[in-house]
């Protein structure tokens, strides 16, 4: 779920009936402020949900990510889980050695992800929903920094478009 930039509070509130894995595979997310938003999900991630799923055998109210109880995981037990698991991560991937990583730097992660591949910021902010009626510079500046650089980049193929200068806000329902 990672590639989606789920919160830790929609990844541990997911239940099985939240995950659409037919065509147009996507998972609803119930996040900040109890705003719904739908994230698409790629064919990899469908593939990995759905043998995660007919290895749980759950029922349609079941945290997709439960504990031995089969209660939901807790905010403590992911962060304990990205602990354990960096330093096995940092063998194969030596940038992220002497980082620190956390849930929430693995979703500004695939915010810069959804950039690099030339996902419109616009876009990005609906998906993640990083936006309000008024968007905190402190949170969105970097991402338009870097879309800024991005595009400044002559390796890229969006050099020549022109950075608009208007700022994007949301219209959620």
């Amino acid at each position: 779920m990672c590639k989606q930039g789920l919160r830790i509070s929609e990844l541990i509130g997911l239940c099985a009936n939240d995950l659409h894995l037919g065509t147009g595979a996507h998972v609803v997310c119930h996040g900040k402020g109890r705003k719904e938003r739908i994230t698409p999900l790629t064919p990899a991630t469908v593939k990995l949900v759905r043998d995660w799923l007919a290895e749980q055998q759950m029922g349609p109210d079941s945290p997709v990510f439960p504990t031995r109880r089969g209660t939901p995981l807790s905010r403590d037990a992911i962060e304990h889980r990205l602990k354990v698991y960096i330093p096995v991560a940092s063998r194969t991937s030596p940038t992220l050695v002497g980082k620190r990583v956390t849930a929430h730097t693995i979703r500004h992660t695939a915010a810069m992800r959804l950039l690099e591949a030339g996902v419109d910021t616009s876009v990005i902010a609906l998906w993640l929903v990083m936006s309000r009626s008024r968007p905190r510079p402190s949170t969105c500046m970097p991402i338009w920094r870097s879309r800024n650089a991005l595009w400044r980049s002559p390796n890229t193929a969006d050099a020549t478009q022109p950075i608009s200068p208007a700022r994007y806000v949301a219209c959620l329902p």
